[in-house]
């Protein structure tokens, strides 16, 4: 698979791994289309220019242990982190060291399943079923449909809206009911990562526990605007869509 290629997918998992670079944008960019693309295109060059993605085994794969996997992600994420050097929040990306390590290890994961040859993805999925991101052990998976945020048809997460983890001192102070703890939405995973990157729980449990209140938030809006603009990321067409997108693709490698 050509570099042209590599960099289309690596471009669509950081998309999907970073919905910080449309919600919380540096202020130097204005926020329109052209700028989150600027954004967006400067991030994968720095991640590309880093050079960790390209050491990585794509061949035979399936022979490594679970263990050898591990060391190897966990490698690369460190080198990877370093090499970026807090240009992740100085962007606005992420928060902290904390959270510019997890999306490090989750950008390589992705792409690093992505490249693999299709005989050998099941294998990977062994580890990438160990590793949800933090804070979102309340999501579960439902059929493919259109997400109920950004309207696209995608591979789709059920999402809480009060958070698992909460359910139990919830219910103690009577603000939710069995009946309606377990009410949720159906979203795809970019606008799944979407709401926890700008909510902690208990804002999603206490403000933020309709739909239509995620809605209302400036910040989601914007995300959805750009999300629902995207091609959908269906897995069993995903290269074959973004080799037929590449040409519009601007990111120089």
């Amino acid at each position: 698979m050509g570099t042209t290629v590599q960099l289309a997918c690596l471009r669509a998992v950081v998309v999907d791994a970073m919905p910080g670079l449309i919600l919380n944008a540096n202020e130097d960019y204005e926020g329109g289309d052209d700028d989150d693309n600027e954004l967006l295109n400067y991030i994968t060059s720095e991640i590309w220019n880093a050079n960790v993605l390209q050491s990585l085994p794509l061949e035979k794969t399936d022979e490594m242990t679970s263990k050898q996997r591990r060391a190897i992600l966990q490698n690369s994420c460190t080198r990877l982190a370093l090499a970026l050097n807090g240009n992740l929040q100085k962007l606005g990306c992420t928060k902290d060291d904390d959270e510019s390590l997890a999306v490090c290890r989750n950008v390589i994961k992705e792409w690093w399943k992505l490249m693999e040859q299709p005989e050998e993805q099941e294998a990977a999925g062994a580890l990438g079923n160990q590793d949800k991101e933090e804070g979102e052990g309340d999501e579960e998976g439902v059929p493919p449909g259109h997400c109920a945020m950004c309207l696209r048809y995608m591979p789709l997460t059920f999402h809480h809206l009060c958070p698992r983890m909460l359910h139990k001192s919830m219910l103690k102070k009577g603000l939710y009911t069995k009946q309606n703890i377990n009410d949720g939405i159906d979203i795809c995973r970019p606008c799944h990562s979407a709401i926890h990157h700008v909510f902690d729980h208990e804002t999603m449990a206490l403000k933020m526990n309709t739909l239509e209140k995620l809605m209302e938030d400036e910040r989601v809006q914007r995300w959805v605007r750009y999300a629902e603009k995207q091609r959908t990321l269906n897995k069993s067409s995903f290269i074959m869509a973004i080799v037929i997108t590449i040409g519009v693709l601007n990111v120089s490698a």
